[in-house]
């Protein structure tokens, strides 16, 4: 029967540090990969912040319907298209930006978390520039 090595000890220390090592590796590179906690929480809240605005697209073209096809002035409550709108970004309370752009355009912005991770994309003839965090609309024709 054979005697273990002295060093056997020794390296088996360092095979499961080793292990240890490239676990821990692995996991930051996952979480390098998939941005992590941090970044799904800072989606999320681009994600309610995209949806703000949308709503606020919808918001805007009710208010000018009601008043006869002119875009308002500014964003302010109107309990004929939404008591309540999102004004502002829940999470750090700046107004969103709002302004006219021609007779019929209007603008809407946002301060994105991540404008990396917002996509452009097109509905209902509104684009969302991620580089702005702007969506640009315009009211139907009449």
């Amino acid at each position: 029967m054979t005697e273990p090595a002295p060093d056997s000890p020794r390296l088996a220390r360092a095979g499961r540090l080793g292990l240890v090592l490239l676990s821990v590796a692995a996991v930051a590179a996952a979480l390098w990969v998939i941005g992590g906690p941090l970044s799904g929480r800072a989606e999320a809240r681009d994600g309610a912040r995209l949806d703000d605005l949308r709503r606020l697209v919808d918001f805007v073209r009710c208010v000018a319907a009601a008043d006869g096809g002119a875009l308002p002035e500014a964003l302010a409550p109107d309990d004929r298209c939404l008591s309540e709108p999102p004004l502002s970004d829940p999470q750090s309370g700046v107004p969103y930006a709002y302004a006219r752009t021609s007779a019929r355009g209007f603008s809407l912005c946002a301060a994105f978390e991540r404008p990396d991770l917002v996509t452009p994309e097109s509905w209902a003839g509104q684009i969302l520039d991620p580089a702005t965090g702007c969506i640009n609309a315009t009211l139907e024709a009449p």
